[in-house]
């Protein structure tokens, strides 16, 4: 059989290396960034919880390093950041929260809020799974859920 040209293309393309590829969960980092503390210092300890994540095997969002894009673009601004935090959250399994003093309206509770109203897990570094361990829990989490499906079709 002859390979067809999408295949021939693929050959010795880097995405051969991904044959072993496992899709990880997705840890949004929430905590302070200008509310409180020094931004460099906040800035630092997201990255740090990041490297903690992934070295329990998930993948993350740091939306901390929006700061980034504000130093380009020279947008600014709570509300602007805030829509694409709730974005980014909404497509995240879990949030790992840093410690933070809670500020009526500062960013960090807000997300803990949206996270909490849409049913995503919230986890401080000390409480935060492996990433095994967390896609063993949502399995058995929907089996359970599958299983009290059956059994209410059946009433």
């Amino acid at each position: 059989m002859e390979e067809s040209e999408s295949e021939k293309d693929r050959e010795g393309s880097c995405f051969t290396d991904f044959v072993g590829w496992i899709e990880k969960p997705l840890a949004y980092i929430s905590g302070p960034m200008m509310s409180q503390g020094n931004a460099y210092v906040n800035i630092k300890k997201a990255i740090d919880a990041a490297i903690y994540a992934r070295n329990s095997g998930w993948s993350v969002i740091v939306p901390h390093l929006d700061c980034l894009f504000a130093m380009v673009s020279g947008i600014d601004g709570a509300d602007y950041y805030l829509d694409n935090d709730f974005n980014q959250l909404s497509r995240c399994d879990a949030v790992l929260v840093l410690p933070f003093t809670e500020i009526p309206g500062c960013g960090t509770g807000q997300e803990l809020d949206f996270a909490e109203f849409h049913g995503i897990p919230i986890y401080t570094q000390d409480t935060l799974p492996s990433a095994n361990v967390f896609n063993t829990l949502m399995e058995q989490e929907e089996e359970a859920l599958a299983h009290r499906t059956e059994l209410n079709a059946d009433i």
